[in-house]
């Protein structure tokens, strides 16, 4: 357009110099060629002719330069949205700025959290290999302590048989202890029951020596017809003296073994009693051991809960340390990108400087060329109103030439 512009205004300025060079010769031919009438007025139609071209070159400069100062204006109107726009393009690369400054803070403070999330994972991942190791160790001292006390629980299951087969025994003996004591202190009674017979014995042994006395008595009496009265007496007085003396050997032997009764009778009491405590004291035993196996198993019964469970946790341990090398690689993928996204912020960070410097510089850049836009407008306007006066002259020159033809 501004090519345009400046064709037309050199064709202006072609036809202004002919149009003096013409007007310049039209003068000098008035003056000095006045008898000429023909040539004056074929030059005054030339004249007119060329008026009529000057006019129309300057309708069509005119046009042109309509155009061109609408384009103008168009172009400073753009100029100056495009000003606008870069101004905030400016203050949008300074927000930029602020922001990618502000980001780069947040990342340094987030390089500083992931590096002690990566040292505290470190820590923790060093805490559960720990737990796992104690858990591991708890574990088979609970298996340990399992088996203990199923040895235990068998071995007082053994006693608790055992006892109950002392418990029986004892319960024997203590019946064939009641049976002895009862045959004993029959047969104490029994020996009772001789002496009182041998009482009679020895009462009727007296009772033979009175009468064989007497019969001696009377035998001497008779003389020789008694004499063999007396024999017989003195047999039966013989005979009660042997009843007599086997008598008191039989009491004395009974009354040793009603002695020695009486004290197997008080011994079988005493070994009663004995049996009595040792029943108690089994029982008790018994009990005792029926408390233990209880225990026993109870323990046995939790300890294996324990020894499941420590198991489970050492199966969680484990997954807890897989889950924490997964959580160390990751922060140590995290802490890798970090540190990348602080190289890349720096060199946004310059970036952001250098696209702030440029818009900058095009922000000064588009003012001037807005300025420089606005001084070009108004520039066609008075170009226009040059152009518009140049085409009211031309008017005039045309309008005169007729009346000079």
């Amino acid at each position: 357009m501004v090519l345009k512009v400046n064709s037309s205004s050199d064709a202006m300025t072609e036809v202004s110099t002919s149009l003096s060079q013409t007007a310049a010769k039209v003068d000098a031919t008035a003056h000095g060629q006045v008898d000429e009438v023909e040539k004056t007025s074929s030059a005054a139609d030339k004249i007119t002719q060329s008026v009529g071209d000057v006019a129309r070159s300057m309708e069509q400069i005119s046009a042109t330069s309509e155009d061109v100062t609408t384009s103008v204006l168009e172009q400073v109107a753009s100029t100056e949205e495009i000003a606008q726009n870069v101004e905030t393009l400016s203050e949008s690369a300074e927000n930029v700025n602020s922001s990618i400054v502000e980001i780069a803070s947040n990342i340094r403070q987030v390089s500083e959290s992931i590096t002690g999330l990566k040292e505290e994972a470190d820590v923790t991942a060093s805490s559960v290999a720990e737990m796992e190791s104690s858990i591991k160790q708890v574990e088979q001292g609970a298996h340990d302590t399992a088996e203990i006390t199923t040895s235990v629980r068998q071995d007082a299951e053994e006693g608790q048989k055992a006892v109950q087969a002392t418990i029986a025994g004892m319960s024997r003996i203590k019946e064939s202890s009641l049976q002895a004591s009862a045959a004993i202190k029959s047969f104490s009674d029994k020996a009772q029951n001789i002496g009182e017979i041998l009482k009679v014995i020895d009462n009727l042994t007296d009772e033979t020596n009175l009468l064989a006395l007497n019969a001696a008595i009377i035998a001497a009496q008779a003389g020789e017809h008694g004499r063999g009265f007396a024999v017989v007496a003195d047999q039966i007085k013989e005979l009660a003296d042997q009843t007599s003396l086997s008598t008191k050997e039989i009491v004395g032997i009974i009354q040793g073994v009603q002695s020695e009764s009486q004290n197997a009778v008080d011994a079988i009491v005493e070994a009663e009693k004995s049996i009595s405590e040792g029943e108690s004291l089994s029982l008790q035993s018994g009990e005792a051991l029926t408390k233990i196996v209880s225990g026993s198993q109870q323990v046995s019964d939790e300890m294996n809960k324990i020894s499941t469970a420590t198991r489970e946790q050492v199966k969680g341990g484990e997954m807890i340390s897989v889950a924490m090398d997964r959580v160390a690689d990751m922060v140590n993928q995290i802490v890798t990108a970090i540190r990348e996204q602080e190289s890349g912020s720096k060199l946004i960070i310059n970036v952001s400087e250098q696209m702030r410097e440029m818009t900058s510089k095009i922000n000064s850049s588009t003012r001037e060329q807005s300025d420089a836009s606005r001084n070009v407008a108004a520039g066609m306007e008075e170009v226009n109103s040059m152009i518009q006066k140049v085409n009211m002259a031309c008017e005039e020159q045309r309008v005169e030439s007729q009346q000079i033809v």
